[in-house]
């Protein structure tokens, strides 16, 4: 099955696809942010675009409709967006803080802007009707949303920036592994108050990507892609770095392939590179 892959060109205001051109050109407003459903070569493209001036845009397929009318109180921080039960669903962030969510009909508020510092991670749990959510705070807060109500499941006396942020959904809570500004990288393993420390900061540098590969619950593979360009590798046991002919700009985009009992297989972003890692070497 062929899956669709986008580009946003924010300059001409053009997406590209397997299945053709999307013009948001004439929507007055570029992208901040762009969603766009997964599916195979010759269904109908539809896609979400939160714009600069705070509007919230939806194409059906056919045309764009507008959710919500342009509004710099409403400008989007983080979107997520799905379409599984044959309808659209989203959450925004806005940089305001507050949460929102589309239920295909309406808008509800699920948070107002009394988070401060602003959020920096967003993961969204799409199973059920009413999504599941998670927040990394700048301050360090970790926020959940299960469905219901908020629980705060790390308040922000870490101080430091959540940098990265994986999430293992379908437990009662939530697993969790995240990085920090400072470097370190922690796990929540969703059944008490507790967090582990997996990494120090010795190597003094953040996770700006990361990726679990959470086949059990007691034992967890990583992949870290650091602010300073290096690869990391979480055994179970034991941390590595992944020999690479990388630079030294950050790692702004990646993706793992886990297989169990396999080494992983890793596409990673760094600067205008694309580097990939096919279990044993750098390509």
């Amino acid at each position: 099955m062929k899956k669709l892959c986008a580009v946003l060109c924010l300059s001409c205001g053009l997406c590209f696809g397997q299945r053709g051109e999307l013009d948001i050109s004439f929507l007055g407003s570029n992208a901040v942010h762009l969603v766009v459903k997964e599916g195979e070569v010759g269904d109908a493209i539809q896609a979400v675009a939160a714009l600069e001036n705070g509007a919230f845009e939806h194409y059906n397929g056919f045309w764009w409709e507008n959710l919500l009318p342009s509004d710099p109180a409403t400008c989007a921080a983080q979107v997520s967006a799905d379409w599984s039960f044959e309808y659209l669903r989203a959450i925004l962030v806005l940089k305001n803080t507050g949460v929102k969510f589309y239920n295909g009909l309406s808008w509800e508020e699920l948070h107002d802007s009394g988070w401060s510092r602003g959020i920096s991670q967003l993961s969204v749990d799409w199973t059920y009707e009413r999504p599941g959510i998670v927040l990394g705070l700048k301050d360090g807060a970790l926020q959940y949303y299960n469905g219901r109500i908020w629980k705060e499941l790390q308040n922000s006396g870490w101080g430091e920036e959540i940098t990265s942020l994986d999430v293992s959904w379908g437990w009662f809570d939530p697993l969790l592994v995240l990085g920090l500004e400072g470097g370190d990288i922690m796990y929540y393993d969703g059944k008490s108050d507790s967090w582990y420390e997996l990494l120090d900061n010795r190597l003094g540098s953040a996770a700006t990507q990361i990726s679990v590969e959470f086949w059990k619950k007691d034992k967890l593979r990583i992949v870290a892609g650091l602010k300073n360009g290096s690869v990391i590798f979480f055994d179970g046991e034991n941390w590595q770095e992944l020999d690479a002919p990388l630079l030294d700009d950050p790692i702004s985009s990646m993706s793992v392939d886990w297989k169990e009992g396999m080494p992983p297989r890793i596409v990673c972003v760094q600067g205008q590179c694309i580097h990939h890692f096919d279990g044993e070497e750098w390509k």
